[in-house]
């Protein structure tokens, strides 16, 4: 690749880069109902420049002829993925892991919503179509594969540190670190290897089928599984703290 070509690759990782950030601090500080539009938005964006930059339609992994390898290996993985988390979550202590004081308060429409548009669109499809396809696309003209995969992957992880440090109060990671901000920091580097692991995974997902498909719909059911059993566990804890009916006075 001549030196020209570099340098316009390396300018678009570093929009697509900013456009991430963007996106990251905007779910944050929107209003819910405006979340999913900017989280689509970010995602199309960051198609855009890679397009100009030259990715092809097939390096993004958005090639047609892929689509039903894509559907495979995702409904392959993602049901891996369901069945594991939906195993784990039967016990107790694990379940507990899963726990988030904001998730015990969604009625039945908000957990609809929840499931059916904001896990595979506003994050599964908009992450994805961020990382595996546009930064992963640029990444790929400039670096070897390995080096694509674990640079994309640590910055999959970092994308964690804000949403993680917001929501640390009424979740598992919160309730299961000390008070102080290094306890804090060291919970918040746990989540940050934790989803790079899972970046790389998804990162070997799009490569091996060649499919964008493939890692969004297994971050879906990554997600979607994690949300039920989240669920399950806010209604067991409040079954717990009932008091009992029925003893003797």
């Amino acid at each position: 690749m001549s030196p020209d070509r570099v340098g316009r690759v390396a300018s678009a990782e570093l929009a697509v880069g900013a456009v991430g950030v963007a996106a990251n601090v905007s779910q944050r500080v929107l209003p819910s109902d405006a979340r999913l539009a900017a989280a689509l938005g970010a995602a199309g964006t960051a198609v855009v420049i890679a397009r100009r930059a030259g990715v092809s339609w097939s390096e993004l992994g958005l090639g047609r002829d892929r689509v039903a390898d894509g559907v495979r290996w995702g409904a392959a993985a993602g049901a891996a993925i369901a069945v594991g988390i939906g195993v784990a979550g039967r016990f107790g202590a694990v379940r507990e892991r899963f726990s988030d004081d904001r998730v015990a308060t969604h009625d039945r429409v908000q957990a609809a919503y929840e499931l059916a548009v904001r896990i595979p669109l506003e994050t599964a499809l908009a992450e994805e179509v961020i990382f595996r396809g546009a930064l992963l696309g640029l990444a790929l003209r400039r670096r070897s594969t390995p080096a694509a995969l674990v640079t994309n992957s640590a910055l999959f992880g970092l994308w964690h540190v804000l949403p993680t440090w917001a929501g640390m109060d009424g979740s598992a990671v919160g309730a299961s670190v000390g008070e102080g901000p290094a306890a804090r920091v060291g919970a918040v580097a746990g989540v940050v290897a934790a989803t790079a692991c899972a970046g790389a995974a998804f990162g070997f997902l799009r490569l091996r089928s060649g499919s964008l498909v493939a890692p969004v719909v297994a971050h879906s059911a990554l997600n979607m599984t994690s949300f039920a059993v989240a669920r399950s566990a806010a209604r067991h804890r409040s079954r717990s703290t009932q008091p009992q009916q029925g003893g003797r006075a």
